[in-house]
């Protein structure tokens, strides 16, 4: 990791490089500059790689110092998203008035670039390519500055979802319940199983709460699954190869592995209850409650039709969703 400090009048920019998933590609020289003139930010990079003629670049932006990576950076243009050729001297202009209605000023602001393999299906976590967990061994894949499971969980005995009880059935009982797709479980051994949010978190209401995952891992917050969505920057890139069709087509180019799982619903005068979507969608929940009517929880999703990544989106607790473990 390479840190260089620039001051502008009000403000410092910390710039630094996320080394890809791979040991290749490989980003260096970074520079910028702030034209207050046009209010555009310019930023110059080179690019190497050993194998490939060109990589995906992708830009993240904080404005905390590095705590969050949500600061909109929409308005680019130059050697940034696919297929930018290797080579020195690569230049992304920003224009940052426009986008954000003035110069910065009196913010920290971290800038991340990253640069993903296009040919690649990414690279095992350092220190830890494989975790095991209830009996069963996850893979894992390094994603920007991020260490996700490759498959999502499937931990816990199988109860039916469709034997016309409704969702009341998984309680705090000390068993780690699950449902399996069709009540089939040969679904859980291919997609992952499908919780209710209470059981996912384990009946803790806190940001990165560990949940169902291992000892080091939690359940993603919001935020992580925005940055996950910023790095990858669409949703192909997610998706196993051979999930969704035509432009909704996946590549796996993030080594994500995403399978489209479905979902289940509870029993309700307004639904139709029980298991929809296999092959078409997939959500993931992440660790918090919406805080004002607690009944809801943020889900991340993609789906199999389009390349869209979109932001987490609040679904009742006691609808059933994948989960995916992230380091802490």
């Amino acid at each position: 990791m390479k840190l260089k400090i620039l001051f502008f009048a009000g403000f410092v920019f910390l710039s630094t490089i996320i080394v890809a998933q791979n040991t290749n590609p490989e980003v260096s020289n970074i520079n910028f500059t702030y034209n207050p003139g046009d209010g555009t930010i310019t930023i110059t990079y080179d690019l190497f790689d050993a194998e490939q003629i060109s990589a995906t670049i992708l830009m993240l932006v904080s404005k905390n110092g590095g705590e969050t990576f949500n600061y909109s950076c929409s308005q680019l243009s130059g050697d940034i998203y696919y297929n930018v050729s290797i080579g020195v001297n690569k230049t992304i202009i920003w224009n940052h008035d426009d986008e954000h209605g003035g110069p910065p000023s009196g913010e920290e602001f971290v800038i991340n670039i990253i640069a993903n393999d296009e040919a690649s299906g990414g690279s095992p976590c350092a220190g830890s390519p494989v975790v095991n967990h209830g009996g069963k061994a996850y893979n894992t894949i390094q994603i920007g500055n991020q260490c996700w499971f490759r498959e999502n969980l499937d931990y816990g005995e199988m109860i039916s979802g469709i034997d016309g009880n409704g969702y009341g059935n998984m309680l705090d009982n000390g068993i780690v319940e699950k449902f399996c797709y069709d009540d089939n479980e040969d679904n859980c051994d291919e997609y992952g199983a499908l919780y209710q949010w209470n059981e996912a978190v384990q009946y803790v209401n806190a940001e990165g709460t560990q949940g169902l995952c291992p000892d080091g891992w939690h359940v993603p917050t919001e935020n992580e699954f925005i940055y996950l969505m910023n790095v990858v920057y669409r949703s192909n890139p997610l998706k196993a190869v051979g999930q969704g069709s035509g432009a909704g087509a996946g590549t796996n180019t993030s080594g994500f592995e995403a399978l489209l799982a479905g979902y289940c619903l509870p029993q309700s005068p307004y639904f139709d209850d029980g298991f929809h979507d296999l092959g078409a969608i997939t959500g993931w929940w992440t660790s918090l409650r919406n805080a004002y009517t607690h009944l809801n929880a943020a889900v991340f999703f993609v789906a199999g039709e389009n390349d869209l990544a979109y932001r987490p989106d609040y679904q009742d607790v006691k609808n059933a969703y994948s989960v995916r473990c992230v380091k802490d």
